[in-house]
Formats: structure tokens, C-alpha cells, sequence
């Protein structure tokens, strides 16, 4: 009798011991603690597209890690869309959206077991229309004020489905033009982009308010733009922006533009190229310009982009 409580007692505390090591019961090994989400989630927009970037999750590092999950939701459709990215990755492409559509974005951790982390990073982006050219398939640039042929920039002409570059005198299109290269004269070192409202010759031209907010990258897809904080939309109230010959660290602007009616806006982010000496002016004397690759929103009232939750 003494030898079966024994045994028993024995039985009891073997099964404590196993119990407080943390092992599956079914196999013996130890349980992996779960995957957690990844962090820093950001977004660029691009044509019909999304280029998001990450930063991985700091349980990779675990056995049971396995992919990342993206789901992407369209709130007209309510349909939502998943891919998955291997262990590893920290961007991927979304394609196939559409532009002005703000797309419900989720990314979560998925372990080796199928498990998804509990949490997850999320944002909120709308993919946008790109161009590097402009309706003539030419290079978008615009001329100073000093040129022989001065001209005025229309971001986006529905009709022509792209940026268009016409003279700023040209009566019969430039009610539609959103800005014009300013020189006082032709030594004067600084240049300023500035709102067709402020043309002194032209009365009645449209209202251009450019944000206080610029940056500085190597093109529209640098992964540095990914990182930073979209303007907000008190910081769209300045009326011009003044550029300098020398090399300048900004060259990436953001502006509101007249939508379908008066009331309303659409959204662009330009960048002025660099020439080879670093600087966003191009040419001397009279003739200076500047060259423009842009981001386009032309849904009305859809910010260039929201943050993320």
C-alpha cells in the first residue's frame, strides 16, 4: 500500500515538472512564444498603386515565424484583398487600385502554424496619378518670367489626361494654368514659383496655396518620403516659394489646387529635378527653368495622404 502512494506522489510531481518547462504535451517541445506585428508602416502613392515599406518584426528572429500577411480594403467596394510576403521583406507593391481611392491597409505577422500576430499596423492611402512628362511627351519645364517664351504650368488637364506647358500670355489657357516661374530680372539670383494669382499683368488668374512643409529626395519613390509626415492641411497657405541658383537641400513641394468647382481641391506633390551641380534651377540669364516629375490626385478633396493608425 505504502509503494502505491509512493508512486502516486512520484506520478503527481512529475507532472508539475513537466508542466512549469513549458513543453507541448503532444510533442514534447517547448511553446515559441506567439509573432508579433511589424511596425513603421508608410506608404508612397504612385499610379494605381501603393509602394509600402516596414519595419520587420522583432520576432523574426523565432522558429515559428513565417510570412507577413497584407490585406488592403476598398471602402466603395467593401471587397478586401490579401497577399502574402516572405519572412524577411520590408515593402511591398499593391497593384491594380484605384487612384483617389483610400484603401484601408492592414499588415500582420503570420507564423510557421498559420496563426496571425494579434496585433497589426495599419494605414490609410489613396494611390495617385504619376507623370515625368508632359501631354506632348516632352519634358515638364517651365520658364521664367525673363524667357522669351514664359510659360504657366497646368498640373493636370482632364482632357489631355496629363500636365500641360503653355505660354503665360496665352489667354485662351492660362484661366487653368496653377503656376509660373517668377524672376525679378535676368541677374537676380533667387526665382520664385508662384500662384497665378499673383501675377500683377493677368488679373483673375486661379488661387495656387503651396505648403509651408518641403523635402528633399533623390525622386518621387525615395524611400525617405515613405518615412516622413504628409502636411497638414493648415500648412497649405503659402502663395509662392522662393528657389535659390545654389545647391538647396528642398526640392520636394506639396500644393492645393482648384477642383471641379471653386469649392473645391485636388492635391499635388511635385519635385524639381537637380542638375548636375545639385542645384533646382536649370540655365542662365533669361533663360532659367525649372524641370518637374509630379504626383497628381485628381479625386476632389482626397488629401495626397493620411496617416497611419
Amino acid at each position: 500500500m505504502r509503494s502505491i502512494s509512493v508512486f502516486l506522489s512520484f506520478a503527481l510531481a512529475l507532472g508539475l515538472f513537466l508542466g512549469v518547462t513549458g513543453c507541448d504535451n503532444a510533442t514534447n517541445e517547448p511553446v515559441l512564444p506567439a509573432v508579433t506585428a511589424p511596425t513603421n508602416l508608410q506608404a508612397i502613392s504612385d499610379d494605381g498603386k501603393i509602394i509600402l515599406t516596414w519595419t520587420v518584426s522583432a520576432s523574426e528572429s523565432q522558429d515559428n515565424f513565417g510570412t507577413y500577411k497584407v490585406s488592403w480594403t476598398n471602402p466603395t467596394t467593401g471587397i478586401t484583398q490579401t497577399a502574402n510576403v516572405a519572412k524577411g521583406s520590408s515593402t511591398y507593391t499593391i497593384l491594380g487600385l484605384e487612384n483617389g481611392v483610400e484603401y484601408d491597409i492592414i499588415v500582420r505577422s503570420v507564423s510557421t502554424d498559420g496563426e496571425e500576430s494579434s496585433d497589426f499596423a495599419q494605414i490609410v492611402w489613396a494611390p495617385a496619378k504619376r507623370f515625368d512628362k508632359d501631354v506632348n511627351n516632352q519634358v515638364i519645364r517651365v520658364y521664367a518670367t525673363t524667357s522669351n517664351l514664359p510659360s504657366m504650368m497646368d498640373f493636370y488637364n482632364p482632357a489631355s489626361n496629363g500636365p500641360e506647358i503653355f505660354q503665360l500670355l496665352d489667354n485662351t489657357k492660362n484661366k487653368n494654368g496653377d503656376f509660373f516661374l517668377y524672376a525679378a530680372n535676368t541677374t537676380t539670383p533667387s526665382l520664385e514659383i508662384r500662384s497665378p494669382s499673383l501675377s500683377q499683368s493677368i488679373p483673375g488668374l486661379r488661387i495656387t496655396k503651396f505648403s509651408t512643409v518641403s523635402f528633399s529626395a533623390t525622386d518621387l519613390n525615395d524611400p525617405v518620403l515613405a518615412q516622413l509626415t504628409p502636411p497638414s492641411a493648415s500648412s497649405y497657405s503659402a502663395l509662392k516659394i522662393a528657389l535659390s541658383t545654389g545647391v538647396t537641400d528642398k526640392n520636394v513641394f506639396y500644393a492645393r489646387v482648384q477642383g471641379t468647382t471653386a469649392n473645391d481641391y485636388q492635391t499635388v506633390r511635385f519635385m524639381l529635378v537637380k542638375d548636375a551641380s545639385g542645384t533646382v534651377v536649370h540655365g542662365s540669364g533669361a533663360d532659367r527653368y525649372v524641370e518637374i516629375v509630379l504626383s497628381y490626385q485628381d479625386k476632389d478633396n482626397v488629401p495626397y495622404a493620411k496617416h497611419g493608425k
